[in-house]
């Protein structure tokens, strides 16, 4: 799958007014969403042998994308490694929870299920002129087992974790987050297993608590010229219809780079 995507920044001030537009022009209600996020960085690379055509790493439970196989045919040479994110739609009531240190370690807490969470692989955006940047990216459910022991033994470890609150709505084949990211200052490590702490220990990662608004049009296919054209228009036509509202525009695309530096 490939995305599409412009993006837009608002402060906070104007958070109610861009809401209130987004749900006049998708003519829905927005959906409110509280999403965590855990990042893993990869502390080893994957052999080539786990790997099939297009970095899909598969087990017995689940199936892993990554970009390429670490080593290439000869062996003599290593490709790029990538982080990937662990996402889970969460509820305002599973914040706060009591920490069990035992369930913690056993891969009994909160989130230490697989139930909810899916893996998602994001490519570094494709170079050339466009309107919007384009990107690989893959998802894929959890379907079953204990995910931290699952992540460790491909070899990937968490590095940071956060929260995303937002609205989101769909208006044609665009789909539209206004959203902030939430983080937890002091927090002294990293564990899917541990319950979420209270939602007032998470403080905005902008400091001056500005919003974002992505708006993306996913493809199933953006080696099709005439699919990503069609993508590209609507996103255009959206943009245009924005204009004095918000801007939208692509930034740098290395900076959505998730290679392993």
């Amino acid at each position: 799958m490939h995305e599409l995507l412009l993006y837009g920044q608002l402060p906070a001030a104007r958070h109610d007014q861009l809401l209130n537009i987004i749900s006049g022009v998708a003519a829905m209600q927005p959906d409110y969403t509280l999403e965590r996020h855990v990042i893993f960085k990869p502390t080893r690379p994957l052999v080539q042998s786990n790997l099939l055509r297009g970095g899909v790493v598969k087990s017995d439970a689940q199936v892993v994308k990554t970009k390429k196989s670490a080593q290439s045919t000869a062996g003599t040479e290593r490709a790029d490694m990538y982080h990937v994110r662990l996402i889970k739609r969460v509820e305002e009531d599973d914040f706060g929870g009591d920490v069990d240190m035992d369930s913690v370690e056993k891969g009994k807490g909160q989130g230490g299920g697989s139930k909810g969470w899916r893996l998602r692989f994001e490519d570094v955006p494709e170079p050339g002129k466009r309107a919007a940047l384009l990107r690989m990216v893959d998802e894929q459910p959890f379907l079953g087992g204990e995910i931290s022991g699952y992540m460790e033994g491909l070899g990937y470890k968490p590095v940071t974790e956060y929260i995303v609150e937002g609205h989101r709505a769909v208006h044609g084949n665009i789909v539209l987050f206004l959203h902030r990211i939430l983080t937890r200052p002091g927090a002294k490590s990293i564990s899917i297993n541990a319950p979420l702490a209270s939602f007032s220990d998470y403080i905005p990662m902008d400091p001056a608590n500005g919003y974002l608004l992505s708006t993306t049009v996913r493809l199933s296919d953006g080696g099709i010229p005439k699919l990503v054209d069609m993508g590209m228009d609507e996103l255009e036509a959206f943009r245009r219809m924005m204009l004095g509202v918000i801007d939208l525009d692509q930034p740098d695309r290395l900076a959505l780079d998730t290679r392993v530096k």
